[in-house]
């Protein structure tokens, strides 16, 4: 039979479905969840991992062991810390005297310990990629502000961030895509 044209009813279909509003719902929770504390805390190791600190490349080299191990190890690795009855994170949180959900048989959980994963997963290359950048800015900016009487914090936010902004824009976008790509 010859094609029939039906507009724009596919996209209807699409919208009117809940299945698919509460998987894009999921995918934008987990990219809120995924994105800025990831990209907050590989900046801010990165930043630590850039100063001259003993054994700075072994730490370099620990926070980018996830990329280089395979996901089935760790998918085994998070699933036994998870665990319910005897996973090392309701263990821990029992010592404290917190009973410990059930991480991965929970619909609101299990967003939570996924978006965990990733973090941990995706915090070494993030570092690095930010780790070059921080290279690229000039030492005598961060000389300039300490004679200025700058402190940490203030060489941070007017120093660091705006500089290593293009690498940070560029690992932002990495993130969200990656995120999306989840639903």
């Amino acid at each position: 039979t010859p094609p029939k044209f039906i507009g724009l009813k596919n996209y209807q279909t699409l919208l009117a479905d809940k299945m698919v509003m509460q998987a894009t719902w999921n995918t934008l929770y987990f990219m809120l969840l995924t994105v800025p504390v990831g990209v907050m805390l590989s900046l801010v190791m990165a930043t630590l991992l850039s100063n001259k600190i003993g054994g700075r490349d072994i730490y370099r080299g620990i926070y980018f062991l996830p990329l280089v191990v395979a996901p089935a190890a760790i998918a085994m690795v998070w699933r036994w810390m998870f665990n319910t009855e005897n996973g090392i994170i309701n263990q821990a949180l029992g010592v404290l005297g917190i009973t410990g959900p059930s991480w991965l048989g929970n619909p609101a959980t299990a967003i939570i310990a996924c978006a965990i994963i990733t973090i941990w997963s995706t915090l070494g290359y993030d570092l690095v990629l930010l780790l070059a950048g921080l290279t690229s800015i000039p030492r005598s900016y961060y000389e300039a502000c300490g004679i200025d009487g700058a402190g940490p914090l203030r060489t941070f936010f007017n120093i660091t961030v705006p500089l290593v902004s293009p690498t940070l824009f560029f690992v932002t976008t990495l993130r969200v895509m990656s995120a999306i790509k989840v639903f």
